[in-house]
């Protein structure tokens, strides 16, 4: 993490308003400098050529985002394996908290969230960072 400036976190988030509106309130009070992704290829394609202090990545009902958690602790991408990362999703059944849990994601948000639970998840995997670093 940048000592000088707020910690970079890539943002993916396929709906506009869930994600200017994180993005926003994260800005707001200088939580992290948010990058916002829309699309998973867009996120892949950020996260080939630029590192991030965190992410929070927005995992659909077809999963497909998991590769890209994985790839990241693979080591294939820019981020350091370790990266902190946190998840939102409709919803959740064992075998994806148990994916999840094996690819170290620190905190899982159902979808519809409060802000202030995005809050404390922004604030956890920005905290995360710092151990990281």
């Amino acid at each position: 993490m940048r000592h000088d400036t707020l910690p970079g976190l890539l943002l993916l988030e396929p709906y506009f308003v869930l994600r200017h509106t994180v993005a926003a309130v994260a800005r707001e009070l200088r939580i992290a400098d948010i990058v916002e992704a829309t699309s998973l290829d867009s996120a892949t394609q950020m996260l080939e050529h630029r590192s991030f202090d965190a992410c929070l990545v927005s995992v659909g009902d077809d999963r497909q985002e998991l590769a890209l958690i994985q790839r990241l602790r693979d080591g294939v991408l820019a981020c350091p394996p370790e990266t902190p990362i946190a998840v939102t999703a409709a919803t959740v059944d064992a075998g994806l908290v148990l994916a999840l849990k094996e690819m170290h994601v620190s905190r899982i948000v159902l979808k519809p969230f409060k802000v202030k639970v995005m809050l404390e998840t922004l604030t956890k995997i920005v905290a995360d960072t710092a151990k990281v670093a």
